[in-house]
């Protein structure tokens, strides 16, 4: 196989690549709206979406780490 050979079968993996993107990308849109006119989603303010999971997230640490933290015998030095 050619070197031409060779860069036409590149173009047709990278289009068939980018059509296979472009499909699962619409299924997943079509998903997602499904989902948010079930659940009625409605949009948010990214800073508050951002301070909510921030908040969250610390919640779920501090649970993580609480029982170490109490077995430890420096616990009340941090």
């Amino acid at each position: 196989m050619g070197k031409n050979e060779l860069l036409i079968a590149a173009e047709h993996t990278r289009s068939a690549a980018l059509q296979a993107g472009q499909v699962y990308l619409e299924k997943y849109w079509a998903q997602l709206r499904e989902h948010s006119l079930k659940n009625d989603v409605k949009p948010r303010d990214p800073n508050e979406i951002f301070a909510d999971l921030k908040t969250r997230f610390f919640a779920s640490e501090k649970q993580l780490l609480q029982p170490t933290l109490t077995r430890s015998p420096f616990a009340m030095e941090r």
